[in-house]
Order: structure tokens, then C-alpha cells, then sequence
């Protein structure tokens, strides 16, 4: 059994031939922000016949699962990433487009520490910045 198929299964998952394509390429890829568009475009460039719904639905089950994170980043298009459990910020190129995830730990901690001020404690987190070169 591959490592794909264990994640799946530990996930619920049934590892389907569909499952298995769309997660092996979010694990093997070098981009972690991905639109189901743009999976649907590298699955097809692959080899891998997919339907676009069927990307969607996949993408769906996984989001479900925790094994995926869908995020707004930009104005109607939902971006998907890995659930790693890693806390972290998006930067958004409002002009270019791209996304830059920053990681800093003295602000996760002031956040934390504002939180639970407040009474409470934090169990998921997105924050997206939005972002323009300045030169």
C-alpha cells in the first residue's frame, strides 16, 4: 500500500484512482495554493483523465476530511492547500496574483495571547494580507 493510500485510509477516504491522482500531485508538488482549475489543468497535462466536477468533488471529500484547506484569497476563487497544522499567514499579491505564506512566531503568540485574554483559544486560523510591491 502506498503512502497515499495510508493517508487516505487513515482519513476515511476510499483511495480511488481519482483520490489517489488529485493527492499525489497536491503531495508532489512544488506549489502549495492550488484553484481546482488549475489541479484540473496539471491533472490533464499529466495523463490523468478527469472530469473538472469530478476534481471538484474530490477536492470537496478532502476538504471535509481535514486533509485540505480552502481558502478565499482572492475575489471569487477558492484556493485549496495541504492541512499541515502549521499556523500561518497568506500574503496576496493584489496585482500579481501570487501567494506567500509567512510564518512568524512572535505573532502567532500575540495572537494567542490576545485570545486568550478574551477567554478564548484559538483551534483554526486563516489570515490573508493583502499585499503591493512597493517599488
Amino acid at each position: 500500500m502506498t503512502q497515499t493510500e495510508q493517508l487516505l485510509n487513515r482519513h476515511r477516504i476510499k483511495p480511488t484512482r481519482q483520490r489517489l491522482a488529485v493527492m499525489d500531485l497536491l503531495l508532489n508538488s512544488n506549489q502549495r495554493h492550488f484553484t481546482a482549475e488549475q489541479l484540473y489543468l496539471q491533472l490533464q497535462n499529466r495523463g490523468d483523465e478527469l472530469g473538472q466536477a469530478t476534481v471538484y468533488r474530490v477536492l470537496n471529500d478532502f476538504a471535509k476530511a481535514g486533509l485540505l484547506r480552502r481558502n478565499q484569497l482572492t475575489q471569487g476563487k477558492a484556493y485549496y492547500e495541504l492541512a499541515d497544522g502549521q499556523p500561518h499567514v497568506h500574503l496576496v499579491d493584489v496585482h500579481q496574483g501570487d501567494i506567500v505564506e509567512m510564518q512568524d512566531e512572535r505573532l502567532m503568540m500575540q495572537l494567542r495571547g490576545t485570545v486568550q485574554q478574551m477567554g478564548y483559544e484559538i483551534i483554526d486560523m486563516q489570515l490573508n494580507v493583502y499585499v503591493k510591491a512597493t517599488s
